[in-house]
């Protein structure tokens, strides 16, 4: 079966995207709290860029 996931799941990443969740800081707190975010940040996509594609080159092989 051979079979090899490889996931990142980071919660929110602060894009233009969801702007109307992180712009209000009673809403990024609301949304925290529902999704039960452990982190304090919501992160940037530079965050997970380098191992997102660390992953990548490593699964062609």
């Amino acid at each position: 079966r051979n079979i090899r996931v490889n996931c990142l799941a980071p919660g929110l990443i602060k894009t233009s995207f969801s702007r109307m969740l992180w712009m209000d800081k009673e809403k990024e707190e609301s949304m925290k709290e529902t999704l039960r975010i452990r982190r304090p940040q919501i992160h940037k996509h530079y965050h997970y860029s380098g191992l997102s594609k660390k992953s990548a080159s490593l699964s062609k092989g």
